[in-house]
């Protein structure tokens, strides 16, 4: 039992969105660098705050993907 539960925490863990490790990534005309809290656009630059940040990333995770309210508290605000 306690292997599921070590199963289900590195789950929860992976599913948290830590700005620091998450790759950039395109979305639409836009160049996203979450590590650096960054969007870019033809040679326009604006810094989100963290949490912002934090909910595009885990968009920006999975596109095409609905993510419910419960998802996005979990992998955004540690499940608070």
């Amino acid at each position: 039992m306690p292997a599921t539960g070590g199963i289900v925490d590195m789950q929860a863990r992976e599913k948290v969105v830590d700005l620091a490790h998450e790759s950039p990534f395109v979305l639409g005309p836009l160049q996203v660098e979450p590590a650096h809290r960054r969007i870019c656009e033809g040679g326009r630059e604006l810094i989100l705050e963290p949490k912002v940040m934090r909910v595009l990333a885990a968009l920006g995770r999975t596109p095409g993907t609905i993510l419910s309210r419960d998802d996005l508290i979990q992998s955004c605000w540690d499940g608070r």
